[in-house]
Parts: C-alpha cells; structure tokens; sequence
C-alpha cells in the first residue's frame, strides 16, 4: 500500500492520521528487501482471509457475496487496478503491465486479457499512479541512505489534515531529491 492508499483509508473512518490504522489493527508493517518498512493490510484471519473492509454477506440464493466498504473512492490503489498487474522498476521509473485474474473463474473479472483494455485503466487512474511513483522514489532513496525502521515509520505517518502532495513533496525536499514533476 502507498502512502495514498493510507491517507484515503484513514480519512474515510475519520482518524487524525494513518498511525491510527496500525492501532486498530488494520494495516501492519512489512520489511522491505533490502531493508526499511512499508505497510500492508491486515487480512482478517478465520475459515478464510480477508480484507478487513470487505463484507460478506449471505444472497438469498445462498451465494455469498463480498462488498467494499472502501469503494470507488477511497479503495486502495492495487485494488482499483485489478485484475491488472503491475511491477515497477526503481531504476527506470517504468512500469510493466499484465492482466492477472485474481482467482481462476473470480466472478469480479468479467472478461479475460483479450477483452482488457489496460490503457483505459490506467489512464483513469494516471494521477494516483503518478503520485505512486514519487512514494516509490522516496521510499527508494530512503533504503540508498540506509535509514533507520523509525524514518521509514514517520514516512507513512501522516495526518489526515494534509494532502498527500504536500506530504511527498516535503519528503522529496527533506531528502534532496525530486521524483515530482
């Protein structure tokens, strides 16, 4: 999850800042090879994992169906794009996409890779992915200067007051880089 991603959840339930998500146990922190932290949610444990916003309920028909509570406008950024795939590269800034159906025969994907338009994907989405990006660099530089756990830890605090502009541009300024356009 990006910084973005926290900022949105932690907004959406009316918190002052993204710590507050680690406090109440949704979201936890992950090493990052080659060192430093970042965090990912917290998947709810019991006779299957899931995502702590999502609710299942039981269909009349017996189906059970999972809803978001963080749909469309604050769902994190990996879930919006799914069922597409994405690695990026540090060391060139680019991104390499590929349709990945979550599940095979995961009702939530209704056509398969020939019929996916990713280009419409992400151009939707085009500043979130940007603003991505700079989380990325930031994070990036902060494993080149060998960071201690606590700076990557204040990285990802941030109060929900902010923008999450402001909040990448004052790291980039505080490092001495510039992944901003």
């Amino acid at each position: 999850m990006n910084i973005e991603d926290l900022w949105l959840m932690a907004r959406f339930m009316d918190l002052g800042d993204t710590a507050d998500l680690s406090q109440r146990g949704l979201i936890r922190e992950e090493p990052i090879e080659g060192g430093g932290l970042r965090y990912c949610m917290q998947f709810k444990q019991g006779w299957f994992k899931c995502c702590p916003f999502l609710e299942n309920r039981l269909e009349d028909c017996g189906t059970l169906r999972g809803l978001c509570r963080l749909h469309p406008h604050t769902k994190p950024l990996v879930c919006l794009l799914a069922p597409l795939g994405r690695e990026w590269d540090e060391h060139t800034g680019e991104s390499q996409w590929f349709f990945q159906e979550p599940i095979s025969g995961c009702p939530g994907v209704k056509s398969g890779a020939e019929n996916y338009d990713p280009n419409a994907v992400i151009a939707e989405l085009s500043g979130r992915l940007d603003r991505e990006s700079h989380y990325y660099g930031v994070l990036a530089e902060l494993q080149r200067m060998n960071a201690p756990d606590e700076v990557f830890r204040e990285f990802h605090r941030m109060e929900t007051r902010w923008s999450v502009d402001a909040h990448l541009e004052d790291w980039e300024i505080r490092l001495g880089i510039r992944t901003s356009g």
